[in-house]
């Protein structure tokens, strides 16, 4: 696909491993005693490896009242694997709880920030880059560093920038535990078994979210080809003096984007409709953008989005956007919601952007890593295209 403004960018052969057999059969719509059989031959197999075991009891899920029947069927025999599904079935299966059974281990030190005061969450980072070798400053020198940044405010696109992105600016790596767990392990394996196609992020933030985005769809598939827009000329011109990062970056309006229609699987914006109304007037920017990401995703592909959202009564009128107005917007443009975390907090990098592994079965590690858990902001967002 040529688009104006962007290059050709080779990012190598893919070399991931060839997709889990469990979640071949459930893509190409296997019977469901295939599925089974392969489900057993999995728990049977050494070592045993609980991952695809969630693949494959996920899938079944997914089928129906077909599937679960299949599964209480396997949870009455006498098999050794029976009182584990017997136990899996006994309650609500969601897929974290699902995953806290089948013990699979993917987080490291994780710290909820409504649970933590500010001065405790600044001497767990101390601790952390400390340990990890970040700094060499003493307490209260990291203090005084880690102040200037939230002195900064909105990150503007001039010298400012750095100094806010390194101290607690939010940039797509920083979120790319959510965007990760959002899109979760099936989509993951789905956008790798692809030969080819296109992912879009919406906005830069100078380098920084453009680099981590590349690397993050690297990360999934690097047959995928990985594209960024940005309205700003500034952001555009700066990494355009980078031989690679300016090949597939270029200055384009998210109201009106230059791709063609259905040609990407997936598109991705890091609070963009905050910044976008403290910029421009209007709830019918957001509604555009909606519509144009709408246009050019293929069937089945993902929105996938990370929004800071404010309450109606916020100070700053034309920034402020509701959880509901953005869900609303999006299904008035003919998304629906697939995914809104409602129950399962937002969660970010404290330290580590953009640092997440990907396994031979689509599952994201942060095991390295101390990840915040926001809670209640930000709002995190998946919308599918029928």
């Amino acid at each position: 696909m040529k688009e104006p403004g962007f290059q050709d960018r080779d990012l190598g052969k893919n070399e991931s491993e060839e997709v889990p057999k469990i979640f071949r059969l459930l893509r190409d719509d296997a019977s469901t005693e295939d599925v089974v059989q392969q489900l057993y031959s999995d728990y049977y197999s050494s070592p045993r490896d609980n991952e695809k075991l969630f693949l494959g009891i996920q899938g079944l899920l997914k089928r129906g009242n077909e599937g679960r029947a299949a599964l209480e069927f396997m949870a009455q025999s006498s098999d050794q694997f029976a009182p584990v599904l017997k136990e899996i079935l006994s309650g609500k299966t969601t897929p974290k709880r699902l995953e806290n059974f089948l013990n699979i281990k993917r987080w490291g030190k994780t710290y909820d920030l409504e649970k933590i005061s500010t001065p405790e969450f600044t001497e767990l980072q101390y601790r952390e880059a400390i340990n990890r070798g970040y700094t060499s400053k003493n307490f209260k020198e990291f203090c005084k560093h880690e102040a200037h940044g939230q002195r900064t405010g909105v990150p503007q696109i001039d010298k400012t920038l750095d100094d806010y992105v390194a101290n607690h600016g939010a940039t797509f790596g920083t979120d790319e535990p959510t965007y990760l767990e959002l899109i979760g392990p099936e989509e993951v394996l789905r956008l790798r078994d692809k030969k080819e196609g296109n992912m879009l992020l919406l906005g830069s933030l100078g380098h920084y979210s453009a680099h981590e985005f590349t690397n993050f769809a690297g990360k999934i598939n690097k047959d995928i080809k990985s594209f960024v827009i940005d309205i700003h000329p500034k952001s555009v011109g700066a990494l355009g003096q980078d031989p690679q990062e300016g090949k597939f970056v270029a200055r384009a309006d998210a109201r009106n984007l230059p791709f063609q229609t259905e040609s990407m699987e997936h598109v991705y914006s890091n609070r963009l409709f905050h910044s976008l109304l403290s910029y421009f007037h209007g709830a019918e920017n957001i509604r555009q953008v909606f519509e144009e990401v709408h246009r050019v995703l293929k069937s089945g592909g993902s929105f996938v989005i990370v929004e800071s959202v404010t309450d109606e009564d916020s100070s700053s009128v034309r920034s402020a956007i509701t959880r509901e107005k953005l869900i609303a917007i999006g299904l008035q443009s003919g998304f629906k919601s697939e995914n809104v975390l409602e129950e399962i907090p937002g969660f970010a990098f404290a330290r580590e952007r953009g640092t997440a592994k990907i396994d031979k079965n689509g599952f994201a590690h942060y095991e390295h890593a101390l990840i915040e858990i926001q809670s209640s902001t930000p709002v995190s967002i998946r919308f599918v295209k029928e």
